[in-house]
Order: structure tokens, then sequence, then C-alpha cells
């Protein structure tokens, strides 16, 4: 799931992952994948607990 922010990343020219981190803190458009992400992995943690 986090090939989503490095591919993101990758087509505005960020390259180095300390500036995807950077960006994920400053950028809107990262912090709305970033977001997406975490809710996406919440509910798969969600999930494997209910499973147990």
């Amino acid at each position: 799931m986090l090939i989503i922010l490095v591919l993101y990343g990758y087509l505005n020219n960020t390259y180095p992952s300390l500036k995807i981190a950077k960006s994920v803190k400053e950028n809107i458009y990262f912090m709305w994948l970033y977001s997406e992400l975490q809710s996406v992995l919440d509910i798969k943690q969600k999930t494997l607990i209910r499973l147990g």
C-alpha cells in the first residue's frame, strides 16, 4: 500500500524517501493519500482481530 505514496512521489519528482516523508507532513495531496492508506490499514487490522 505504501507503493501509492512512492509512485505519487515519483510523479512529482520526489525520489528520496526522506523527501516523501517530509511531503506527507507538508503537502495536502500526500496527506490525503496517507490518510486513505491509514484507513485501509485500520480496516484490515480490525478484520484480523475479529477473525482472531
